[in-house]
């Protein structure tokens, strides 16, 4: 099985190290690299193939989500939506928290043109470096993602899947149960993606079950959808496929480092040290930020019973 692991996208985090770490779990596959031209200086490497020019975003695909939004916090705040009326999601959330989910996608609005990039620079490395190759397996990985070494032993394993089945596997880590010990060693499951959506830390696909030219076109037509939807949009619609998805088997920089972060001063009050700071609530994750788009199915069955115009 001939497998290309495709880097595309912005260069954050330590990206040399994810790179090394990516390259151990798949030594025989080979590797490719591309970004947008704005990035040169970050390549501390040299370890770009190619780089390509920005899009610019000439639409907003979430406009009528944050709309809905709006339209929901300002129900609460005059009192026409009360607890009775929340999905079961939010039933043991705080005000704080709920008010948190709600003003992510409203104060997101600006982020929400940018949301198809990761697709188009995704669609640019395929149609550039793999189109005229005889790969089977197709591997998109975002430069700030960490993969766990865990991944060697499963890996051959979740590309003969998904080149049996066809159906694309997302990757994702986020720590919901809001616990420390998921924190140092995340749950692992693999499991269908009900959703119309595909996690996106890691991409795994059939080389023939996905096609650039038609990812740049829905661009260009203003058809694309935004993160997690866009995925599934490219990688499963046009195939009748659903997605699956594979949680705790990488993490990305950011939530390590705020994890890591976290223990050490778990790790400082636990022995005592003079400098630790107070203990407070033992769980890092994704904030409403990056849970909004994959959550909101629930929060759009209360829209349209209590809130639509």
């Amino acid at each position: 099985m001939k497998v290309a692991v495709l880097y595309s996208g912005q260069i954050r985090g330590d990206y040399i190290k994810n790179i090394a770490r990516m390259k151990n779990i798949l030594p025989d596959a080979d590797f490719f690299f591309g970004t947008w031209e704005n990035q040169k200086d970050l390549d501390i490497a040299g370890l770009i193939n190619k780089f390509y020019v920005e899009p610019k975003p000439h639409y907003n695909p979430a406009k009528s989500h944050n709309k809905k939004y709006l339209k929901i916090a300002r129900a609460i705040r005059d009192g026409k939506l009360t607890r009775k009326h929340f999905p079961v999601r939010w039933q043991t959330k705080t005000d704080e928290e709920i008010q948190g989910e709600l003003g992510a996608t409203i104060k997101g609005r600006n982020k929400s043109w940018h949301h198809m990039k990761q697709h188009l620079g995704h669609a640019y490395m395929c149609r550039d470096f793999t189109r005229s190759k005889d790969y089977d397996i197709i591997i998109r990985v975002r430069y700030d993602c960490m993969p766990f070494y865990e991944l060697k032993c499963f890996i051959k394993h979740l590309c003969e899947q998904v080149m049996l089945h066809g159906n694309p596997i997302g990757f994702h880590d986020n720590n919901r149960v809001k616990t420390l010990d998921h924190a140092l060693k995340p749950k692992r499951m693999i499991e269908n993606n009900r959703g119309y959506d595909l996690n996106d830390f890691i991409v795994m696909h059939r080389h023939d079950l996905f096609d650039p030219d038609r990812t740049i076109n829905l661009y260009n037509r203003k058809f694309l959808s935004p993160a997690e939807g866009g995925w599934y949009q490219i990688m499963c619609e046009p195939y009748s496929l659903w997605g699956n998805t594979l949680s705790g088997f990488c993490r990305l920089d950011s939530q390590h480092g705020y994890q890591n972060d976290h223990f050490n001063e778990f790790k400082s009050n636990v022995h005592g040290l003079e400098n630790a700071t107070k203990i407070g609530d033992r769980s890092k994750k994704y904030n409403a930020e990056e849970l909004i788009e994959e959550s909101s199915s629930d929060v759009y069955f209360m829209y349209d019973q209590n809130v639509k115009d």
